[in-house]
């Protein structure tokens, strides 16, 4: 098929939903395109609607196949994190996934995920840095791209993240507890910081001078 990471935007507009109107070989390909990108449920069902039009279409009935095949392994990724517990495997499970769907927005987002658990930062960073070119409003991706800049010491870009996630959606409990967080550490920081400079300066000589002197 080609770059499909070079077609993915144009495979998620409506096209595909008029793929049984396209010449099968067509169809499929716009199908494809949608299954790679991830866009599931939409390629499930134009891979449907062709197979009801054309029940001897082998193409349309393998990319249906593979699309339910990428939606348990999605299924299963997601089931082990909301489970807690060790993530071992799931960078095999996911790179499953992207053999099939090389596009997948939400396979990235689990990816980027497994990354913050693992304690990754530049990965983290990386990862969501690549998301956000595709899709600068994905608000999951701001978020983890502002915490792994929290935890690797950047806390101005931390926060640059978080309230970016804030202008596309104020209520975004997870960016909101995020950027207060970050907050409350820089002013931490900063009150500690005071407190060690005072500490230091009544241990200078011209302090102790001054105290004398009273």
């Amino acid at each position: 098929m080609g770059d499909q990471r070079g077609t993915t935007h144009a495979c998620g507009s409506d096209i595909c939903i008029h793929a049984p109107e396209v010449p099968g070989h067509a169809a499929s390909l716009w199908c494809l395109c949608v299954r790679t990108a991830c866009s599931t449920q939409k390629a499930r069902r134009d891979f449907s609607r062709v197979l009801e039009l054309k029940p001897e279409h082998k193409s349309a009935a393998s990319e249906l196949a593979l699309t339910e095949q990428v939606e348990g392994l999605l299924a299963g990724v997601r089931a082990r994190f909301e489970a807690g517990g060790s993530l071992d495997g799931i960078g095999d499970q996911l790179q499953q996934v992207f053999d099939l769907a090389q596009d997948c927005t939400e396979a990235q987002l689990l990816d980027a995920r497994l990354a913050l658990a693992n304690e990754d930062w530049d990965q983290v960073i990386a990862l969501t840095g690549r998301l956000l070119k595709g899709e600068p409003s994905s608000l999951p991706a701001l978020v983890m791209r502002g915490k792994g800049y929290f935890y690797a010491g950047d806390d101005d870009l931390a926060k640059r993240h978080f309230g970016e996630a804030l202008k596309y959606d104020p209520d975004y409990q997870d960016a909101r507890e995020a950027f207060n967080k970050v907050r409350a550490a820089v002013v931490g920081l900063r009150a500690r910081g005071c407190a060690m400079r005072w500490e230091r300066l009544k241990t200078h000589p011209g302090y102790q001078d001054a105290q004398s002197v009273e």
